[in-house]
């Protein structure tokens, strides 16, 4: 699921678990990618936008049955069991679960048999080998162990094809089919003998049921889960919708506040740029009148002198006695 979008990943997971309670009730055979789509609330076209086809969505699901089966079997045999007693429980719990309805039989029988799930199979499993049956073949290398599970994996798909009868109890088919694997592996009889033994012992019917029962409620919890999830995301899409209306209102008023204040911004530019006008004009207005002013001045004391002169003069003027001394004195005036 890497790269995914959290939508995609809530589709791939809705299609998972509605696969799961329609292969248990129906088959595998039987089940469409419609059905599959339709149980999981979803458009039958948007499968394909999951999974390219059902056997993808299988292969999911035997990667996480696997996984599931191991860690049950670990639980139950508690820490660090028998490797060997390991392996044939967790093969007998598969044969165990292959028995509780059709319905898993051809569910199992469909991934052992299939292409991608089958190689899934051999690979994952022959990495677990080494560990199991390491002692009983010390030679054998990775690709041995990968031909081996082959080998074992089509034993397995052969015991689970066949159902248990009056005389083909499940003790029987467990014990044949163990013995067989084992043999494979090289285990000595007396030590196979103690495994199954052991094997046998448990009730893994039980636990096989219980597996499924595990599966079917994790099934319908996450079911319950997405769909809660989905009306969450079409709330918090609505929440969303609705702030991103507000936010629209917002930025339209803001807009508007921006725009006027642009304006005024510009119309402030423009008076500054008319007052710094004005200023220059008022101060070209006084120094013309500080000069009209002196010029004032000057033509104020000029009159004031050749009224001063005049007035001598008349003075002189009517003074004079025709006289020489009348003249000096008017002279010196």
């Amino acid at each position: 699921m890497k790269g995914l979008q959290p939508s995609g990943i809530r589709r791939r997971n809705k299609m998972i678990y509605a696969a799961v309670v329609l292969f248990l009730e129906n088959g595998y055979e039987k089940t469409t990618t419609a059905q599959i789509a339709r149980r999981a609330g979803m458009s039958a076209t948007s499968f394909f936008a999951a999974f390219p086809n059902k056997e993808a969505i299988l292969y999911a699901l035997v990667r996480e049955m696997l996984a599931e089966q191991f860690k049950w079997t670990e639980r139950l045999l508690g820490e660090r069991p028998d490797p060997l007693l390991l392996y044939c429980a967790e093969t007998a719990l598969q044969i165990h679960i292959t028995e509780l309805s059709p319905e898993l039989r051809e569910l199992y029988m469909t991934a052992y048999s299939l292409q991608s799930t089958s190689e899934y199979i051999y690979q994952n499993i022959s990495k677990k080998l080494e560990m199991f049956f390491a002692p009983y073949l010390p030679g054998a290398q990775a690709s041995d162990f990968y031909e081996l599970e082959i080998a074992s994996a089509g034993v397995m798909r052969g015991f689970m094809g066949r159902p248990c009868d009056l005389y083909f109890t499940i003790e029987r088919k467990l014990r044949r089919f163990l013995s067989c694997c084992m043999r494979l592996y090289c285990v000595p009889e007396e030590k196979q003998e103690q495994v199954i033994a052991r094997v046998l012992q448990m009730d893994l019917r039980t636990q096989a049921q219980e597996i499924v029962g595990e599966a079917v409620r994790r099934a319908e919890l996450l079911q319950k889960a997405l769909g809660e999830s989905e009306e969450s995301c079409c709330r918090l899409r609505k929440t969303v919708h609705d702030c991103r209306g507000e936010l629209a209102c917002e930025t339209q008023a803001h807009d508007a506040c921006t725009k006027m204040l642009t304006e005024v911004k510009d119309e402030v530019e423009q008076l500054k740029k008319e007052r710094r006008k004005l200023e220059e004009a008022l101060m070209e207005e006084h120094e013309s009148a500080a000069h009209w002013h002196d010029e004032c001045k000057k033509e104020y004391f000029a009159r004031l002198a050749t009224e001063g002169r005049v007035a001598r003069e008349w003075a002189n003027m009517l003074s004079y006695d025709g006289t020489s001394k009348g003249q000096k004195d008017a002279d010196e005036e």
